[in-house]
């Protein structure tokens, strides 16, 4: 439990207030701007069926690695991705232009990107869950983010590789969308069944 006191620093004013180390912070207030989806037309849908409701793709990396490939210059790219759950990472490299990454759903909850990632898994196993579905390819913009974590020499791989997403780039946005690793949720099942075995 917090004191008033304690509470009264975990405010945005408070967290956005400074940038750099924790040693030597600088004060540079951050005020993001409303992000309004309301008026976007893009070719880039994701859904859980390819040709229903717009989709073009059923995975998210998929629209991502698209978008990046075709597109000049440096505007801003947008991703509508229809209600549903994703399983599966999004990375998203620090070259790329400006990406917002928005849930057509009616609430955040209902537009789920998801995977079980534990930090103390090998390398071998993060390619196996990670590119199930073969989305990072050599050559792709997002590539050398998985390879850093595939091609580890560890016996682990480390917390960071464990991000369901991640964004390298400036000026990413994400909008009514719920992100979550569902490791703690696979734990959590295995316990219950252990439990409810040993209870017969």
């Amino acid at each position: 439990m917090l004191s008033s006191d304690e509470a009264a620093r975990f405010t945005q004013q408070h967290y956005f207030a400074y940038r750099g180390l924790y040693d030597s912070p600088i004060a540079d207030a951050w005020t993001p701007q409303p992000i309004n989806i309301a008026s976007v037309n893009t070719p880039y849908v994701v859904g859980p069926t390819k040709g229903i409701d717009g989709a073009s793709y059923t995975q998210i990396q998929d629209a991502v690695n698209a978008a990046l490939q075709q597109q000049k210059g440096n505007q801003r790219i947008y991703i509508k991705v229809q209600p549903g759950t994703y399983i599966g990472t999004v990375y998203v490299p620090a070259e790329a232009p400006p990406i917002t990454l928005f849930g057509a759903g009616d609430a955040p909850e209902k537009t789920i990107i998801s995977l079980g990632l534990d930090s103390m898994i090998s390398p071998a196993t993060y390619r196996t869950i990670v590119n199930a579905n073969q989305q990072y390819q050599s050559g792709d913009p997002a590539w050398y983010m998985y390879d850093v974590c595939a091609s580890k020499q560890n016996k682990t791989i480390d917390t960071t590789c464990t991000a369901v997403l991640w964004s390298q780039s400036d000026e990413f946005q994400l909008k009514n969308l719920t992100v979550v690793n569902s490791l703690l949720d696979t734990v959590l099942l295995a316990v219950y069944r252990a439990f409810r075995c040993r209870c017969r």
